[in-house]
């Protein structure tokens, strides 16, 4: 019923919220088999629909102007404006073209819609409610709209310019069916040159899986169209383990890796570039036999055969690994050797020169202290794959990049606004993620709210807090605890955290590249315990950290900043750490990196302010 309305209407694609909202409201008029004896509505409402003032969606509407708001007398005395929802309450709300603008009015007129005067006789004053619905003089301000309708109003004019269509038969019906189409062949041609697959005679009990086109909208970072992307994807749900698919483990990238790449470029002033392989999972060899029904909307030639797929397809459980396997045989056969710590860096070292790769799945970023071995590097490559290559690094896995001389900025803005649009509830603007009084001491309620809504933001927000948010650490990870039965108190706090806590943090130079917030896995008998554990998960990431730069960078200083002076005492004093001895076993790594209190080298002071943002241990490097 919504796609009906939105094609008779004409409305611009964005406005599909309110043809939807239209058209429940039309269903709840109607007659239903669940209410025996009333309507939809009046089940909800109490009270019975009003069809008098019951409007297509789109009507065309004429929207009074008060004379205080008329410029002069000969100024129009209406607006030309276009119906968006139904009388819910006491006005109507408009969309009006000219201007692009929105208004809620209660004073309007429906042209179109006039009674048809059946005699000559004067018209009664109960016929004009077809025509006029004056309930109240003047316009309602759209202060008094929801603050949920006004953020929902702002993102479809923004970013639901262009829907996305959930299958290939709406994307070829709707009306960029040629942007749609223009996609997809592309597609196809790439997959043909690339010798993906064989078509093979279909027998009788040979099974196949299914396939299905994805669609997407590659946005610019001001949130413009880029342009149109479509894939043909494998139902890889489809495929039966030990028999289409075994091994499908895949390293995944680290995005501490990412943060330690961009903030050693930036202290030493080395080269930094990007490059995304296009269609990288075709590529990929296959080496079991994986049978998929061929796309006979664009390839009517194979109807009635299967496809024999002999390169990965995306969508396939085994592609990730298919593809990871490919491309270290490549990067092996350049010379570069994957850390043991993240398989998905690699890293290329002839005498003084050094180059680093940085792989998420099919995008990459690289950084090198020679202009010669990028170039180098660029050229293999492309010989190899097909690479679209950037000399800077502007967008990677949802980060905007800016990197300059001896200074980084990133920013996650795309993923922020969507969390906030998407929120249900309004957003409030707070000084810090959690309230100051100690969390400890609200008492949630008892009754509990649908989590589903609850999960889909504190995942959000995970993933907003791993890119480039650690005050919000502690926080997301304390509501995260509640996410099984949140209650109104939980949404409380979470609202709080919409609208600044963390354990530990690692940094480089000044750039912090590693944070974390977690719920310790054994009790601590005293703060200086609690911060001896502390230390010694810092300790492990430090490790790491430490594997990976000595590769990059060679060798240079670290300490640990503490601020708890017992907890320093016992780690620089054996004796002192008597009462720690039953977390010796888990916690105790010997030597510890050099360990310093706040203030301890004459610099601590200083760093204090900016250290303290953090956590309360922090790691420190020199350059």
């Amino acid at each position: 019923m919504a796609q009906a309305m939105m094609v008779q209407s004409g409305m611009p694609e964005r406005f599909w919220q309110f043809a939807y909202s239209s058209a429940a409201f039309l269903h709840n008029c109607l007659p239903n088999s669940r209410c025996l004896n009333s309507l939809p509505h009046q089940e909800l409402f109490g009270t019975a629909p009003s069809i008098a003032t019951l409007y297509p969606f789109g009507a065309d509407a004429i929207v009074h102007v008060l004379a205080v708001n008329q410029l002069h007398k000969l100024t129009p005395r209406g607006i030309e404006c276009k119906l968006l929802k139904p009388l819910m309450s006491e006005s109507w709300l408009l969309w009006e073209p000219s201007t692009n603008r929105m208004a809620q009015s209660a004073r309007v007129i429906f042209p179109h819609f006039q009674p048809t005067a059946n005699s000559s006789g004067p018209i009664s004053k109960g016929s004009l409610g077809h025509v006029v619905n004056a309930m109240s003089l003047g316009e309602v301000p759209t202060e008094h709209l929801l603050a949920v309708e006004n953020r929902a109003i702002d993102s479809l004019l923004l970013v639901k310019d262009v829907s996305i269509p959930e299958h290939l038969g709406r994307a070829l019906s709707g009306p960029h069916r040629e942007k749609w189409r223009e996609a997809c062949l592309p597609k196809l041609d790439q997959m043909a040159s690339r010798d993906v697959w064989e078509a093979v005679e279909k027998k009788l009990g040979m099974k196949t899986i299914g396939h299905r086109w994805v669609f997407d909208i590659k946005r610019n970072v001001d949130g413009s169209v880029d342009r149109f992307k479509a894939r043909l994807v494998a139902r890889g749900d489809r495929q039966r383990p030990g028999v289409d698919c075994a091994e499908t483990y895949t390293p995944t990238a680290s995005l501490m890796s990412l943060r330690l790449l961009i903030a050693t470029a930036a202290l030493r002033g080395w080269r930094v570039a990007s490059f995304d392989v296009s269609g990288a999972y075709l590529y990929s060899p296959v080496e079991e036999t994986v049978l998929i029904e061929p796309p006979v909307d664009f390839l009517p030639e194979l109807q009635g055969k299967a496809l024999r797929l002999k390169k990965a397809l995306y969508g396939m459980q085994q592609a990730g690994r298919c593809w990871w396997k490919f491309l270290s045989s490549i990067l092996n056969w350049m010379g570069f050797i994957a850390t043991e710590v993240d398989q998905s860096l690699y890293i290329f070292r002839n005498k003084e020169e050094v180059i680093a790769i940085w792989v998420h799945v099919d995008d990459g970023v690289i950084i090198s202290n020679s202009l010669d071995k990028i170039s180098d590097f660029k050229n293999a490559i492309c010989a190899e794959l097909n690479i679209k290559w950037t000399d800077k690094v502007q967008q990677i896995v949802g980060l905007e990049c800016a990197i300059g001389e001896g200074e980084v900025a990133i920013a996650q803005r795309r993923l922020t606004n969507s969390i906030l649009n998407a929120y249900p509830r309004p957003v409030l603007r707070r000084d810090s993620p959690l309230p100051t009084l100690p969390v400890n001491n609200l008492l949630p309620d008892k009754a509990t709210l649908d989590p589903t809504p609850f999960r889909s933001v504190i995942g959000s927000l995970a993933y907003l807090v791993s890119g480039l948010s650690p005050d919000l650490a502690f926080a997301v990870n304390y509501l995260a605890r509640h996410s099984m039965g949140p209650t109104a108190t939980h949404w409380e706090l979470l609202d709080h955290v919409a609208g600044g806590a963390t354990s530990n943090a690692l940094k480089l130079g000044d750039a912090p590249i590693l944070w974390g917030s977690k719920r310790q896995s054994v009790v601590a008998l005293s703060t200086c315990a609690a911060e001896y554990i502390v230390l010694s998960y810092l300790t492990q990431h430090l490790v790491q950290a430490i594997s990976q730069l000595s590769q990059l960078a060679g060798d240079f200083d670290k300490n640990i900043y503490c601020d708890n002076q017992a907890a320093v005492q016992v780690l620089i004093d054996n004796k002192s750490r008597k009462r720690m001895r039953y977390l010796d076993h888990a916690f105790f790594f010997n030597p510890f990196p050099h360990l310093l209190p706040f203030g301890g080298d004459g610099k601590g002071t200083d760093r204090r302010a900016s250290f303290a943002t953090f956590g309360h241990c922090l790691l420190g490097t020199a350059y």
